[in-house]
């Protein structure tokens, strides 16, 4: 069978008000009650394709399982992978929790550090929130005003003496996260893999898409990969190869 593992913002959903990063006639997945021009949309060439390309989907993402679950796609998903890898979901079912009180005790400690420094950034961020998993702190996500302020951020909180083995470190435009080592989305997947996708398919056929370098350790274990011509991972690619 053909498993399609997607990403979902920015690569297969866009923001409803910003038109021009949609092409063609979309689907509306989700409408804020408080303003109709609000929400997430799916481009129906690529709405068509997912569903004629494969025979069963992942959605893996960074969102929390209820924001998955309120996108109303016109397919179920097999399986999503949320909140970075941390759990999997399968229906309204948890198969898969990855926090543990000790990458818990770890997060925690690093956020406290971050907010003891704050009014040395606190001009650089729009919010910074430590995400949980269940009642365990999962990751941090750092939200900046603007996308040119990362490495003022970084210098500014010291974060480089809070990263370790223990912790890592990824930038997707303005949302800067710190997550604990061994759980990903790549962690995650491969779970998911030994422990239910290939006792039903000996040998699925893996596609992977994803937008940002964060995707990149999943779409790795995959056959074929997609990602949008504008997507942090092409752009990468193409500065990669002027450079060579």
């Amino acid at each position: 069978m053909r498993w399609l593992m997607t990403d979902l913002d920015h690569t297969c959903i866009f923001p409803k008000r910003k038109p021009s990063n949609i092409p063609g006639r979309t689907t509306v997945v989700f409408e804020r009650a408080s303003d109709s021009t609000r929400g997430m949309a799916i481009p129906n060439q690529l709405l068509e394709m997912m569903t004629v390309m494969s025979d069963k989907r992942v959605a893996v993402t960074a969102r929390e399982f209820k924001d998955v679950d309120k996108l109303v796609f016109p397919f179920e998903w097999d399986y999503v992978i949320c909140q970075h890898g941390f759990q999997i979901y399968q229906g309204q079912r948890m198969i898969f929790e990855g926090a543990n009180d000790y990458s818990s005790g770890i997060i925690t400690e690093v956020y406290q550090c971050l907010i003891k420094s704050f009014e040395k950034y606190e001009h650089l961020v729009e919010e910074i929130k430590l995400i949980k998993s269940g009642e365990m702190a999962a990751f941090i996500e750092v939200k900046l005003n603007n996308i040119e302020d990362a490495d003022l951020f970084c210098e500014a909180s010291d974060i480089r003496y809070l990263i370790s083995e223990d912790v890592i470190f990824h930038e997707n435009g303005r949302v800067l996260t710190l997550m604990p080592a061994g759980i990903s989305k790549q962690h995650a997947l491969s779970w998911l893999l030994k422990n239910y996708i290939k006792p039903l398919d000996n040998e699925p056929f893996l596609i992977g898409a994803g937008d940002s370098d964060s995707d990149m350790p999943f779409m790795r274990l995959c056959h074929m990969c997609l990602s949008p011509s504008d997507s942090q991972i092409i752009n990468n690619i193409s500065l990669g190869a002027e450079n060579a």
